[in-house]
């Protein structure tokens, strides 16, 4: 018995070893706006970075493992490609082996109060569909291993937007957007609600804001109670253009992440007559006019018909 314990304690010692190793060879510190600072993430809810630990990036990899410390690996590219990676500040168990789990995020600035981000890895079934890299427990220090080319891109994109200075990331909504239209609303496997003929989605009151008449119909189309959210990022990908929206009037205490949620992102069609809607942020290959799928293959969202526009304020 003494020998299997004394075993273990040799294993866990030689684990903190190599990650100290590891860490000492990162040298790493966050870029300095990031430095002590809160961010709403699209998926992840509120992130808080120190010096050099980030926490509240959780996931599960294996049933009764949560993960939501990181630590910084290396930025030593910041500056010129936005590149960031991070590390799991413990390992975890699968398979019977130690991994750790590393984070390669290529970071792009929007606005002075938020980011875009592109998570660099392919989706792992065995970590219940993330984007992350895992390794067993060990030295390993090639980023080229680290980050892939079989990332996030185009529209399945994340946001960053700054605990406190929320109303800073609101920027322009699409161009060929803005108007004002009528529309249905329609729920995977459900009903078809909201009247093309009396609804109405309105962006020419401001542009920089989408705005529901819940009055004409009720139905919550953006996950939000406000009738009224913010475009904080748009990206062109073909004739597609996928925009993130912040809820930015809903108190803390109505965001349940189940219907009610902080990030909505819309998969809007070329000629502004369909999108999908996706809650925190669209799905890989997510199109306007098919239901958004999660990379565990369960549909999501809902599907948006648009009449002709009634006024366009386009600038």
């Amino acid at each position: 018995m003494g020998f299997k314990i004394d075993f273990i304690v040799i294993l866990f010692i030689l684990d903190v070893e190599q990650y100290l190793i590891l860490k000492v060879n990162g040298a790493c510190t966050w870029p300095a706006e990031f430095v002590s600072t809160q961010w709403h993430d699209s998926s992840r809810g509120i992130l808080t970075f120190g010096t050099e630990s980030m926490q509240g990036w959780t996931f599960t990899p294996t049933t009764g493992t949560v993960v939501s410390s990181w630590d910084c690996v290396s930025v030593s590219t910041f500056s010129s490609d936005g590149r960031m990676i991070l590390i799991t500040s413990q390992p975890f168990s699968l398979f019977s082996t130690n991994y750790y789990a590393y984070l390669c995020i290529t970071v792009t600035k929007v606005t002075v109060s938020s980011y875009r981000y592109y998570i660099n890895h392919g989706i792992q079934g065995n970590v219940n569909n993330e984007r992350v890299f895992i390794y067993p427990v060990s030295t390993l220090t090639d980023y080229g291993t680290i980050c892939s080319d079989s990332g996030a891109s185009g529209g399945e994109y994340q946001m960053l937007i700054k605990d406190g200075n929320e109303s800073a990331a609101k920027i322009d909504c699409p161009w060929h957007f803005l108007g004002r239209y009528g529309y249905t609303h329609t729920v995977f496997g459900g009903s078809t609600t909201c009247d093309q003929s009396s609804s109405e989605i309105d962006m020419c009151t401001d542009t920089q804001e989408i705005k529901f008449d819940y009055n004409a119909c009720s139905t919550k189309v953006a996950y939000s109670v406000s009738d009224t959210l913010w475009c904080v990022d748009n990206i062109a990908e073909g004739d597609t253009n996928y925009v993130m929206v912040f809820n930015g009037n809903d108190a803390d205490s109505l965001i349940d992440n189940q219907s009610v949620f902080r990030f909505t992102c819309m998969a809007v069609s070329g000629d502004a007559s369909s999108a999908s809607v996706s809650p925190r942020y669209c799905q890989n290959g997510q199109t306007p006019d098919q239901y958004p799928s999660a990379a565990s293959g369960q549909t999501t969202g809902a599907l948006l018909a648009f009449s002709n526009s009634t006024e366009t304020c386009r600038k």
